[in-house]
């Protein structure tokens, strides 16, 4: 066989090889694409438009509030719903953090003068009703809750009937004692530091929400208490659950 014979064939072999390595590849890259929207481990960038907002209420989880409706519907005491619409991640109303899809949500703003302390919010269309707990909104903010028996949001149904089971606004505005501690909150923790000249027998109460940028996440207010107070210029670290340093937003504090 000729050196050109030669030349020849070994060029037909690599172009089959070639050939053969190029199908493989073709054939893992469709079948990655058709696995790939059934896959949970596969994560995708999703995309903000008018009808779908994206934030994040914490530094480890993200939701997607998705399907928005323009509500407008008042309540009484200053209340006004803004949207309605779905919702998919951690259910925060019970602390459970599970994550759900496609849960009803609404949109809530509080027009009252004064920061809301509690307040049950009910809609219906006559036949279902959608029950909403509310509480910790101060003056001018909004706030995203989420449906308390974890109704799924169904497009073109009209829950435009609207009843308040219950609505109480704090008589004094609500601090976070400055005057008497220093607090520094990281992940799941808190560090409290009594700044006064004095011990604090009574106990130490913070609350806080999820929060990002201008808007709160869920009615839920979470607590955490100092039992028994603390000494003059203690410092003492507590546990906070579902507290991110970058997801949440000290509301105010109670002493005694």
């Amino acid at each position: 066989m000729s050196k050109k014979q030669n030349k020849r064939q070994i060029l037909l072999i690599c172009t089959a090889v070639c050939a053969v390595l190029l199908i493989i590849i073709i054939g893992f890259i469709v079948s990655g694409l058709r696995g790939a929207p059934d896959d949970p481990a596969v994560q995708t960038d999703p995309v903000t438009t008018a009808a779908e907002s994206v934030t994040e209420p914490t530094a480890e989880t993200q939701f997607i509030i998705e399907t928005v409706e323009s509500a407008d519907i008042a309540l009484p005491e200053g209340l006004v719903i803004d949207e309605i619409g779905s919702y998919t991640g951690l259910y925060m109303e019970d602390g459970s953090d599970e994550i759900l899809s496609g849960i009803l949500m609404m949109v809530v703003t509080n027009h009252h003068q004064k920061t809301l302390q509690y307040a049950d919010i009910c809609l219906t269309d006559g036949t279902d009703t959608a029950v909403f707990s509310l509480s910790t909104l101060p003056s001018g903010e909004s706030a995203v809750l989420l449906e308390q028996n974890r109704m799924t949001y169904e497009a073109g149904k009209h829950l435009t009937q609207s009843e308040m089971r219950s609505t109480v606004y704090f008589s004094e505005e609500p601090s976070l004692c400055e005057d008497k501690l220093s607090l520094q909150a990281l992940n799941g923790v808190m560090n409290v530091t009594n700044i006064t000249d004095e011990d604090i027998t009574g106990d130490i109460a913070i609350y806080y929400k999820n929060a990002s940028a201008d808007m709160l996440y869920g009615g839920i207010t979470y607590r955490v208490t100092i039992r028994g107070g603390l000494a003059a210029g203690e410092v003492r670290q507590i546990a906070a659950n579902h507290f991110s340093a970058s997801g949440s937003r000290i509301m105010f504090v109670t002493v005694g």
